[in-house]
């Protein structure tokens, strides 16, 4: 039974490593959506009504609005209500660190 009890151990401090490695990968990347809230301007649409048009909640919507990363799909239902390619609704900014790398 201790050995079940080390492998178990030994997996979750696995996981904690990889989702450590995860963050650390992605705090060096920002997401704008800053193309799709434009986009919303020029069709006069705002962000509740585009959520209601392609079945967006409103989490997902709150993190669009924070520029975090939501799923593909949702971001190709959105880019078919609006019938653009998806670099038109989301743009990657990376993030350099102040070393310069």
């Amino acid at each position: 039974m201790a050995k079940n009890a080390v492998e178990a151990t030994d997996a979750v401090t696995s996981e904690a490593k990889e989702a450590e490695a995860t963050n650390e990968r992605t705090a060096s990347r920002k997401l704008s959506y800053d193309p799709l809230l434009k986009k919303l301007i020029d069709a006069k649409l705002s962000k509740t009504e585009l959520a209601a048009k392609v079945g967006i909640s409103r989490t997902t919507l709150a993190k669009i609005g924070k520029n975090e990363p939501v799923s593909i799909d949702v971001l190709l239902r959105i880019c078919d209500e609006l019938d653009c390619d998806i670099v038109d609704v989301i743009s990657y900014l990376p993030v350099h660190d102040p070393a310069g790398n």
